[in-house]
């Protein structure tokens, strides 16, 4: 979840449809802020089919900015992995595939 919230319109490739995970997205003193992911290495994870669409949805809000944040909470700004929890019932679906 973490590095969900810390993908940048330039970390997803629809060419191939992959997305790079270049950071994470975590809480810290003062709000939320940027890490480097939990290996400390970038690496590509394929896009299933049933959401690239969602994704291309996202992208084109994005209007071209390389820079921008796909995934922002209601208020627009930085996702928390809390927020994104609950927008995509992680915990539901993870505990249904245990």
């Amino acid at each position: 979840m973490c590095e969900v919230a810390g993908v940048r319109a330039a970390d997803i490739g629809t060419a191939h449809w992959t997305l790079t995970c270049h950071q994470q997205t975590t809480p810290g003193p003062g709000g939320l802020i940027d890490n480097h992911t939990k290996g400390t290495t970038a690496r590509p994870i394929p896009v299933i089919e049933p959401l690239r669409p969602l994704i291309a949805g996202q992208l084109r809000a994005t209007r071209g900015d390389p820079g921008a944040r796909p995934y922002r909470d209601p208020r627009r700004g930085r996702i928390s992995t809390a927020v994104l929890r609950d927008a995509t019932r992680w915990d539901d679906v993870a505990s249904a595939t245990a």
